[in-house]
């Protein structure tokens, strides 16, 4: 999913959905008076939540890095995703990280970075800034 004009959230579809129209069923006469029926119970579908923040990078010399971040990210429904950062902010203010999925325990991080980020979604919204610094020389 994409919120409008802005990132992608959610989790990525590990199948293939096909959605089949149901067909619409003849009705039957009866002779007791119309009412609705028994009603399906419903499938419990997982409430879906949207956790952001804001995101820097500090090189080795301690300079901000202005560029585009990647991440990756571990929840209840993958591990080890790469995600990377967007948002409208320029030069040394922070970018947006977003992440979309149903509440649980989340971490974000970066393998070459140190530092991470752990949360729990408990109902989205903002979860703090995440700040990686560069270690052992890791050129950007």
């Amino acid at each position: 999913m994409m919120w409008a004009n802005h990132y992608v959230f959610g989790q990525i579809a590990g199948c293939a959905i096909n959605v089949i129209a149901a067909a619409t069923p003849t009705p039957t006469p009866t002779a007791s008076p119309p009412g609705p029926g028994p009603q399906p119970t419903p499938t419990a579908v997982p409430d879906q939540f949207n956790a952001h923040g804001k995101m820097w990078l500090y090189t080795g010399n301690n300079v901000a890095y202005d560029g585009c971040i990647p991440y990756y990210y571990d929840g209840p429904l993958v591990t080890h995703t790469l995600r990377a950062s967007r948002g409208a902010a320029w030069k040394t203010d922070s970018w947006d990280w977003d992440i979309g999925g149903p509440n649980g325990y989340y971490r974000m991080y970066y393998d070459k970075y140190t530092s991470e980020f752990s949360f729990q979604m408990n109902n989205g919204g903002v979860k703090g800034p995440v700040i990686f610094y560069m270690k052992n020389g890791v050129s950007l």
